[in-house]
């Protein structure tokens, strides 16, 4: 007897190997799955600016980051009143400092480690688009935050599904060819006070502006959707849908798998859909990696009884996982 619909993911177990680098950005979401990732030993650049919710600032941190510009100090807000800290208009209110400089200072080393990331051999661009409705400040256009100022100074707009299109093209024309991109949509909710089917029709617009641009690609006519140049392009990376979303909404589709919000998803919730990610995407030898690391830094974190013998036995094991995995001199 079936008692809930099972979810099938399309696999390519060549797209993540123990020397791939990776790199997540966008929602929450993917804060989960860039911890997964690393807990298993991958090398992967989580979330650097902090969560980045609509798609738009997704893309547009994106393609400066790429662009190597240096940041526009006119996009830094000076939070006075509060805790007199400097945030940025493009970044999650996570990244702050007290002065522009050092704020500056650790923006533009962001950027820079994203592009070091993405001018790899192997990497895997991870982006978790969480919301197609965003706010829009009368200055400086669409903000990833509105870091707690009066909502008088923003605007709520609706992506439609050509912008949200002509945006990813945008974005991925930037990126190296090497690069391959996973696009998921979060299963996190967003009701901005407004209701769940608008929530419903905001991820609708996330997921056919994906589909459009995946299809587009391998129709090759990426500039012809969502795109006013009508240009043919053939070349650039390849992208690939991860059903995140589904595996929350339409497969687990208890509140037992949520966290005490109701919104996020419980960790029971993350460990399955990280287990598919594994199925769908790894081979068995690269499963083979992510336990023995796992294992490794598992009793690296054990209080143990009897120290010396723990501390031994640790060596042991970490000389026998960089017999096995050269590459990870420098990181256990």
């Amino acid at each position: 007897m079936k008692l809930r619909t099972e979810l099938r993911v399309d696999k390519d177990t060549s797209l993540v190997k123990p020397q791939t680098k990776i790199v997540t950005l966008g929602s929450c979401f993917s804060d989960e799955i860039g911890r997964k990732l690393r807990e298993d030993g991958f090398d992967c650049l989580v979330n650097p600016t902090g969560a980045l919710f609509n798609a738009a600032s997704v893309c547009r941190f994106l393609q400066w980051a790429i662009s190597g510009e240096p940041f526009d100090e006119s996009m830094v807000l000076h939070r006075s009143g509060a805790d007199e800290n400097f945030y940025s208009w493009l970044h999650h209110s996570k990244i702050s400092a007290p002065t522009v400089e050092e704020l500056l200072e650790k923006i533009n080393d962001t950027a820079q480690a994203i592009r070091t990331a993405l001018s790899g051999e192997d990497v895997l661009l991870c982006l978790t688009l969480g919301s197609s409705v965003a706010f829009k400040h009368a200055q400086h256009g669409i903000v990833a935050n509105c870091h707690k100022q009066p909502m008088g100074q923003f605007e709520m707009v609706e992506l439609s599904v050509d912008e949200i299109t002509h945006m990813l093209n945008q974005t991925l024309d930037m990126l190296p060819p090497k690069v391959r991109v996973l696009f998921t949509v979060s299963p996190i909710r967003h009701e901005y006070g407004y209701g769940l089917h608008h929530n419903t029709l905001s991820k609708a617009r996330l997921q056919l502006a994906i589909e459009n641009v995946i299809s587009a690609r391998r129709n090759g006519q990426a500039g012809k959707i969502g795109d006013q140049t009508g240009k043919t392009k053939q070349e650039g990376p390849v992208v690939i849908y991860f059903p995140a979303y589904e595996a929350l909404i339409d497969d687990l589709r208890d509140y037992r798998f949520y966290a005490d919000d109701l919104v996020h998803p419980a960790t029971l919730a993350v460990e399955y859909i990280y287990e598919l990610f594994k199925d769908a995407y790894m081979d068995s030898q690269t499963k083979k990696f992510a336990t023995d690391f796992n294992s490794y830094q598992k009793m690296t974190q054990h209080i143990p009884s009897n120290m010396e013998a723990h501390q031994k036995a640790l060596q042991i094991t970490r000389d026998k996982l960089l017999g096995k995995y050269p590459f990870l001199s420098g990181r256990v």
